[in-house]
C-alpha cells in the first residue's frame, strides 16, 4: 500500500484516525517519526532520543538475528503492510535514528557559532577529551 503523506509503497504501515471526522491515514514509518522529530527543537532533546532509539537498535538487531521472521504468505500484501516483524521494527528504529541525527545536525548548523563552540566544549569534557576541550575553549575566547 501507498503512503497517505509521501505516495510512496511501503511494507510497513501505521493507521492513523482523525477523531473528528474519522478519516483514516495509512502512514509510512517514515513519514510518522519525522514530523515528531519534527516538534523537537532543544539539542537536548534530540540527544535524549538518539541514545534512547540506539538502545532500541541494538535490542532490534539482536532479536532480528536469533529469530526468525514470520510467514506472512498467508495475508494480503495489504494486510501484511500492517504486521510488526522484527525486521521492520529494525527497520523502523533505524529510520527515527536516522530523522534524529538529521535534526541535530539542522539544529547546530542553526546556532551562532559561539553557541556551537559550547555545546562542543560540553560535549568534549562530558567526553572526557580535556585536549579538545582546550582547543574549543581557545576558539570561544578568540571570538569574545
Amino acid at each position: 500500500m501507498k503512503c497517505s503523506k509521501c505516495h510512496i509503497e511501503s511494507d510497513s504501515l501505521i493507521i492513523t484516525i482523525n477523531q473528528q471526522t474519522g478519516e483514516k491515514q495509512y502512514i509510512c514509518d517514515i513519514c510518522f517519526f519525522s514530523s515528531s522529530v519534527e516538534e523537537l527543537e532543544k539539542i537536548e532533546e534530540v540527544e535524549a532520543q538518539i541514545l534512547e532509539v540506539e538502545k532500541m537498535v541494538k535490542i532490534a538487531k539482536s532479536i532480528v538475528e536469533v529469530g526468525r521472521e514470520p510467514d506472512l504468505s498467508m495475508f494480503s500484501k495489504e494486510a501484511a503492510a500492517f504486521a510488526f516483524t522484527p525486521a521492520k521494527g529494525l527497520k523502523t528504529s533505524e529510520s527515527l535514528l536516522k530523522s534524529l541525527k538529521i535534526k541535530k545536525q539542522n539544529i547546530l548548523e542553526g546556532m551562532s557559532e559561539i553557541n556551537r563552540l559550547t555545546y562542543k566544549l560540553k560535549d568534549a569534557v562530558d567526553q572526557e577529551n580535556f585536549q579538545l576541550a582546550a582547543k574549543l575553549r581557545d576558539k570561544i575566547n578568540a571570538l569574545k
